[in-house]
């Protein structure tokens, strides 16, 4: 994925392809890091329907 979104699925993890900022989401975390700068490299695991990056965000979205 490239690019803000937001992006829409069953998605359980987010594996970052370069330094990545999420701007929102929806799923089973709460809150939003968005002072959080995310490297490559760096996994999250968790559910979300929804999610929003920078855009210039680079990130694989697994789904279910």
């Amino acid at each position: 994925m490239n690019g803000a979104g937001p992006h829409t699925g069953d998605y359980y993890a987010i594996q970052f392809t370069a330094d990545s900022q999420i701007v929102a989401w929806t799923g089973n975390i709460t809150g939003t890091p968005t002072a959080e700068t995310f490297t490559k490299g760096d996994v999250l695991y968790g559910r979300w329907s929804s999610i929003t990056f920078d855009a210039s965000a680079k990130a694989v979205l697994y789904n279910s």
